[in-house]
């Protein structure tokens, strides 16, 4: 499998793609879920949901009120809304293809926005992270989970992770959209070592 599928799933090995993010990246997602600070009537939008398995945990376990997605992949938006048909039904989450660069949300419109391992198939880093802070709320936060390079990683895996100076890149890409970093911190995950860039918009 070609990290082409990792960028944009499609077809049936985009859906196997999927279902391998599900098992790598599960222990990302569950630390997203606990540093976001989720507050009650939260509203939030998740950039590449791939598989949709976090959006489904957010309305699961949180006590946010609505949660939006947007993927570039026609194969990753069909699994997720397979797997959060109970949810959407309620109106409680939209999912959307289209791109980062261009998002098809009002200003404003959230409190919280994730992304998870995705950051480096992203065209125009610059111009995502400006939409992303176009649709905050002032003071929302911002929390970029990228996969860091780890000597025990797979290979197919450690292809696609980001270097110390990637990382320090996206830092500053962050601050120069008008965002206030807070904190950026490592962990030993399964399959990876997570890096969590936190920021809020000012």
């Amino acid at each position: 499998m070609k990290n082409g599928q990792f960028a944009y799933p499609r077809g049936w090995k985009g859906r196997l793609a999927g279902h391998l993010m599900a098992l790598t990246n599960h222990g990302m997602n569950q630390k997203v879920m606990e540093l976001m600070n989720i507050q009650p009537g939260d509203r939030i939008l998740e950039i590449g949901f791939g598989h949709g398995r976090l959006i489904h945990r957010l309305m699961s376990k949180s006590d946010c009120s609505f949660v939006a997605g947007i993927d570039i992949s026609e194969t990753m938006v069909s699994q997720a809304t397979y797997l959060n048909k109970r949810f959407i039904q309620e109106g409680s989450v939209r999912l959307v293809r289209g791109d980062v660069c261009q998002l098809p949300f009002e200003g404003y419109s959230f409190d919280r926005v994730c992304s998870v391992n995705n950051y480096e198939f992203w065209p125009d880093r610059q111009k995502a992270l400006d939409e992303i802070r176009r649709v905050m709320k002032t003071g929302g936060t911002f929390l970029l989970a990228i996969r860091g390079k780890n000597p025990d990683a797979k290979k197919m895996l450690d292809r696609i992770s980001l270097s110390e100076h990637d990382i320090d890149e996206a830092q500053r890409l962050i601050k120069q959209a008008g965002f206030e970093l807070l904190e950026v911190s490592r962990h030993d995950l399964p399959f990876m070592t997570g890096v969590m860039i936190s920021a809020t918009r000012k």
